[in-house]
C-alpha cells in the first residue's frame, strides 16, 4: 500500500473482500455477485469492467446499501474508512450516502424526479447534507451546474428533467454527486463502453 494514499486516519478508504450478493426470486436463490474483492486508497481510480448483466451495478449498489429487500449481501470485509458497513443499520447507511460516499446512476431519467425542477434536486441535497440555507444552496447549485459544463445554469436550475437532453441529465447527476464533496465517488455509468468506475 502507498502510505501517501492512505486517509488522514491511516485507514484504507474502501476494502471489499469476498463480497457476495444473492437475490431471492420466487423462492429461488440467484447469485448476482460471487466473491468480488476490491481495495481503494485515497486518490485511487478503479474501473470494474464487464459485460452487460455481469453484476457491476449490483456490486456498486451492494457497497452503497441500495439493494431491494429481497437481496442479501455478505462479505469477509466491507469496510469504509475503518468502519464495517455490514454492521450499520439502513438508517445509518442512508445518512452516510451523499455526504461520505455518493453514486452516479446509469439512467438519469429514472434517477431524477420528473415532477421536480433541477434546482430542487440540487438544493435539497445541499440543504440536507451541508446545512446551507435556501439562498446559499441555490448559489452552490448554480456553481455545481457550471462546473459540469451546463450553459446558463441560472436558467437551467428552474427547468424540469424532460427539458434536458440525456447527456445533460447525466451531468446533473454528476453535479448532485459532487456537490457534497464525498470522499468516495461511485460512477455506475453506461456512457463509457459499459465501464463502471469507483
Amino acid at each position: 500500500m502507498d502510505e501517501n494514499k492512505m486517509t488522514q486516519t491511516g485507514e484504507r478508504l474502501l476494502t471489499v473482500d469476498n463480497l457476495k450478493t444473492t437475490f431471492m426470486i420466487h423462492k429461488t436463490k440467484v447469485e448476482a455477485v460471487r466473491g468480488a474483492s476490491i481495495h481503494v486508497d485515497d486518490g485511487d481510480i478503479l474501473a470494474v469492467v464487464g459485460e452487460s448483466g455481469s453484476g457491476k451495478s449490483v456490486l456498486m449498489k451492494s457497497i452503497m446499501g441500495l439493494l431491494p429487500e429481497n437481496a442479501q449481501t455478505t462479505a469477509d470485509s466491507l469496510v469504509y474508512m475503518g468502519r464495517n458497513l455490514l454492521e450499520f443499520s439502513a438508517d445509518e447507511r442512508r445518512k452516510m450516502r451523499g455526504k461520505e460516499f455518493a453514486m452516479i446512476f446509469q439512467d438519469p431519467m429514472t434517477a431524477l424526479n420528473p415532477l421536480k425542477k433541477i434546482g430542487a434536486h440540487l438544493t435539497e441535497v445541499l440543504m440536507r447534507y451541508r446545512k446551507l440555507n435556501k439562498k446559499q444552496a441555490r448559489e452552490e447549485a448554480i456553481e455545481a451546474l457550471r462546473k459540469v459544463g451546463i450553459p446558463s445554469p441560472e436558467k437551467r436550475l428552474d427547468q424540469y428533467p424532460h427539458e434536458f437532453s440525456g447527456g445533460m441529465r447525466q451531468r446533473v447527476l454528476i453535479a448532485m454527486a459532487l456537490c457534497c464533496k464525498p470522499k468516495l465517488l461511485i460512477a455506475d455509468v453506461n456512457w463509457c463502453n459499459k465501464i463502471a468506475c469507483i
